[in-house]
């Protein structure tokens, strides 16, 4: 890989176009009632497609994939409002149904990747029920696999509304799902839809190595023994020949580990992964050498390049193996960080680049509902702006059925509707160009990926914080000053914090609430643990600005900032 920073987006700038529409609910003189509507903004000529054009992924237009995780039609929505957890023919349909009308472009159905919920001939419902309860006792099923076991098939359920709607099936495959691994060995926790017999069957298959200190790493699977990549191919191979899709993703991300890394070497990685992933393009070539259609392939990686090695993700080898789609992600949350993505596109042109964007631009582990902090229209406005500034060439939004938040399902205030209405705005570059900017920094909830400052960084008496964002403003630049709200984990009212932005420090101004229409409470702080500042737009750059910040307190006091944003028009 080419290394070096590109700035491709800066040519891009040049060509916007400047309709400014901003709110924030920090005091400052600068902000003013949004100027224009998403209405308003789109014409006729920024219409993506009409229905009746066929999808065509790249080709110099934004799409969007939508992650479609199988269990979430459990959730309380229109179409399940009691939250039955049976699924119906009609369930499932719906779920194909509100992503399509609203306008993504690929449905994507996640498949789990050790016990087949859908109907195999490798490893059927009726086999995995029998092992499971003769080797854990008890008895009963799970929702999925029970309409399994009656002689269903969701997945070709959902293929054919997704065709019916004439939108793009894909499959993903998850290449190491972690759900459940600490749950193998326990007759009294395991899970009938996590726990395999393959898995429980050769202890001796695992990685035994906790990573990153995340503990389910030491009960995945070890890539490195021939025996694992072969249940894989069998799976996937299965998957491909029964379904009629459009395209298939490997997907690393869920979850990033795949080695033991004490008994292999980098190099070994990449070439294991790699052959694999070329055995896979393999199946895709014979099956359209049989059927005559093109399939589109791709990978689903880290939003950087941190972890790579460790997983045995080489691009330029995977590239070589035939990948043309790649999807550069956090692992769960939203995150504004795409220099690895740009990167990939500067060095590989003709890649498809998806920037995978989630519900969740916080979360912290545990079962207050009150821990998800969901992402926002203005969110997703700024992380779609700024990833086509970086050479994305659409989105992949994972979970978005989830601001249901199935759990809490009881108090609106902390789930909602996803907000489907937006979706076509994110396609539409023109309005993307006026959009009100809301950057961010949230407290992720990514073990196994990599660290962001807000996990392990506090603000002592000797030590600041520094910590950068990636800003991309309309053409003509900003016209309103930003307002940065920093937001801790405690009371800091009564904390003297400073702040420099690109090394001049600016002005603390007070704290009046959320800077746009919130519809969603999880994870926001109360006022006493806020402080705002006002960010004059002449010390923004195009590209990376630096945050520094101090706070005067003494002794063992310490400081841990959960959410930093910054609102700007």
């Amino acid at each position: 890989m080419k290394q070096g920073k590109r700035k491709q987006w800066i040519a891009w700038l040049f060509l916007t176009a400047i309709l400014g529409v901003f709110l924030c609910g920090c005091a400052n003189d600068a902000v003013g009632e949004p100027q224009t509507t998403v209405t308003e903004a789109a014409s006729e000529e920024e219409m993506t497609r009409t229905e009746e054009e066929p999808i065509v992924l790249g080709n110099n237009s934004k799409t969007l994939m939508y992650f479609n995780d199988p269990g979430h039609i459990s959730n309380q929505s229109p179409y399940n409002p009691s939250r039955s957890t049976v699924v119906t023919k009609e369930r499932l349909v719906s779920a194909v149904e509100e992503a399509t009308t609203a306008g993504f472009d690929v449905f994507v159905n996640e498949v789990y990747g050790m016990v087949p919920w859908y109907p195999s001939e490798l490893y059927s419902v009726e086999e995995h029920l029998d092992w499971f309860y003769n080797e854990y006792g008890g008895s009963g099923s799970n929702p999925f696999l029970t309409y399994t076991k009656n002689g269903n098939d969701f997945m070709k359920v959902q293929e054919e509304a997704t065709h019916e709607a004439g939108k793009l099936f894909f499959i993903s495959y998850r290449m190491n799902d972690h759900h459940g691994m600490n749950l193998l060995d326990n007759p009294s926790s395991a899970s009938v839809i996590w726990t395999s017999k393959f898995q429980v069957e050769h202890p001796e298959y695992r990685i035994k190595q906790v990573q990153n200190g995340f503990g389910l790493t030491q009960y995945m699977l070890d890539f490195q023994y021939e025996e694992v990549r072969e249940y894989k191919l069998a799976m996937i191979q299965e998957l491909i020949n029964n379904y009629d899709i459009d395209g298939l993703l490997l997907d690393f991300l869920r979850s990033p580990a795949y080695f033991n890394l004490s008994t292999t070497t980098a190099e070994q990685r990449e070439q294991i992964i790699t052959e694999f992933v070329a055995k896979v393009k393999a199946m895709l070539d014979a099956k359209s050498a049989q059927t005559g259609k093109a399939y589109y392939f791709g990978v689903v990686i880290p939003l950087t390049d941190t972890i790579n090695a460790d997983c045995g993700i080489n691009v330029d080898m995977l590239y070589d193996a035939g990948v043309r789609i790649f999807t550069f992600w956090d692992y769960y949350m939203t995150v504004q960080d795409y220099d690895w993505l740009e990167e990939v596109k500067s060095d590989y042109p003709d890649i498809i680049a998806y920037a995978e964007v989630s519900q969740a631009t916080s979360y912290l582990p545990g079962s207050n509902p009150n821990q998800v902090r969901y992402t926002t229209k203005e969110q997703y406005y700024t992380s779609a702006y700024t990833a086509y500034a970086h050479g994305a060439d659409g989105l992949a939004v994972f979970n978005f059925a989830f601001y249901r938040n199935w759990q809490y399902a009881a108090d609106p205030k902390l789930g909602n509707e996803p907000p489907f209405e937006i979706i076509n705005d994110l396609k539409n570059t023109e309005l993307l160009k006026s959009a009100a900017q809301h950057y961010f920094i949230g407290h992720t909830y990514n073990y196994i990926n990599y660290d962001f400052a807000l996990n392990t960084a506090f603000l002592t008496a000797t030590k600041s914080m520094t910590f950068q964002m990636d800003m991309i403003p309309p053409e003509g630049g900003w016209t309103t000053d930003g307002i940065l709200k920093l937001e801790a984990t405690t009371d800091i009212s009564n904390v003297t914090i400073t702040v420099k932005v690109n090394g001049v420090t600016v002005a603390k101004t007070a704290y009046t609430g959320e800077p746009y229409n919130n519809p969603y409470e999880g994870l926001i702080g109360t006022a006493a643990q806020i402080q705002c500042f006002t960010v004059p737009s002449y010390l923004l750059e195009t590209g990376e600005n630096t945050f520094e910040v101090t706070a005067d307190v003494s002794g063992n006091t310490a400081i841990q900032l959960r959410f930093i944003d910054l609102a700007i028009q």
